[in-house]
């Protein structure tokens, strides 16, 4: 994110699509359209302390947003809401 601030995920229960948690942009604008299956994902379905799992995610993602969310890591804290 620009500007010196940048999202931080604690519990990971932000939407992986409809918020700008990786990018200033939500994901859902940088897809052609989100499958239906992965339309309820949360950070927490695709982060973790060893990095990003997108092995159940079908939504066509471009390159670079995947390398990204593959190198992004999280110690998840599950009383403290994302922000």
């Amino acid at each position: 994110m620009d500007d010196g601030f940048h999202f931080k995920i604690c519990n990971g229960t932000t939407s992986v699509w409809y918020e700008p948690w990786l990018l200033k942009d939500p994901l859902c604008h940088l897809v052609s359209f989100v499958q239906i299956q992965d339309i309820d994902f949360q950070i927490q379905d695709i982060i973790t302390r060893d990095g990003g799992n997108l092995q159940n995610v079908y939504t066509i993602l471009p390159q670079d947003v995947r390398s990204k969310i593959l190198e992004t890591t999280a110690h998840l804290v599950d009383d403290v809401t994302d922000n």
